[in-house]
């Protein structure tokens, strides 16, 4: 059980932030593992596992955005503290920017909303699994997704609307159904919606991170206290390490994306799709 803990969570980790779906390769994972023999044939990853898995991504976002979120947190420190401590009154400036980041707080919330509603109702559709067909129609989704990608859509400036989270909530919620890339299916609505790749990519992670909190929090709790002996210094070095090319895999993502090239990655979604087929 140690090893096939071990090699779903690197496989997991790694494509965690790149957008080919990483429950789609863990899936595929699982099943190569029981054909051949190296997994029981009864196999069925622990829920909570998946859970403590997030964990790694939310270190590695927070790593690859910290100048981002020091940022956010200076600018509402200064603001905090002139307007309670100073009992300074705000200058404009100051208001509207507290009121695009609680206008942006409540679009998060609602996208999560919009989310999870999907996910509790088509959750017990595939509490045995991920079928043949499900796995395959979410390659395909993730491939349509990445190359659409490569369209060219008009530009635009303003910030998201309600509208947008709408849309950005539903997407997500698909990923979850369909098991496509849930990076890949929200990134490629913001672009349709004209948000530049570096805005969608915001969006996308921000309307995540509070579930992949709220999933490693679940994890957290509902782990058995009888496998603490699996989490051994040679099993938490793997996954630091892990995260750290979770990171890297990240930032090349970023970089295929601020360059327009990341559709390629489409081209990619046909080897997991055939495996699918012909395993």
């Amino acid at each position: 059980m140690y090893l096939i803990l071990l090699s779903i969570a690197v496989v997991q980790i790694i494509i965690e932030m790149i957008p080919v779906s990483s429950s789609g390769h863990v899936s595929l994972l699982e099943k190569y593992g029981m054909y051949h023999g190296h997994f029981p044939s009864n196999w069925v990853t622990p829920e909570w596992f998946e859970y403590i898995l997030n964990i790694p991504a939310i270190v590695v976002l927070v790593v690859f955005f910290w100048s981002e979120i020091w940022s956010l947190k200076r600018r509402l420190f200064i603001v905090t503290k002139d307007f309670l401590w100073h009992k300074k009154q705000l200058r404009w400036v100051q208001k509207k920017w507290l009121s695009m980041v609680f206008r942006l707080v409540g679009l998060v919330f609602l996208a999560d909303i919009v989310t999870v509603i999907p996910y509790f109702i088509c959750k017990e559709l595939f509490a045995c699994g991920v079928s043949r067909w499900q796995q395959s129609l979410g390659f395909v989704i993730t491939a349509l997704s990445l190359f659409s990608l490569s369209m060219i859509y008009t530009k635009r400036t303003r910030w998201c609307s309600i509208y947008d989270a709408l849309a950005m909530g539903f997407a997500q919620g698909a990923a979850t159904i369909f098991s496509c890339s849930r990076f890949g299916i929200t990134l490629a609505t913001a672009h349709a919606l004209g948000f530049s790749f570096r805005r969608s990519a915001h969006f996308s992670f921000l309307i995540f991170f509070p579930l992949l909190l709220a999933a490693s929090l679940k994890g957290l709790i509902c782990m058995p206290s009888t496998v603490f002996s699996l989490f051994d210094t040679a099993f938490l070095m793997a996954m630091v390490f892990v995260a750290i090319l979770s990171y890297f895999a990240l930032y090349a993502v970023w970089w295929l994306g601020q360059r327009g090239y990341l559709w390629y990655l489409g081209f990619y979604m046909i080897i997991p799709l055939f495996a699918v087929i012909f395993l």
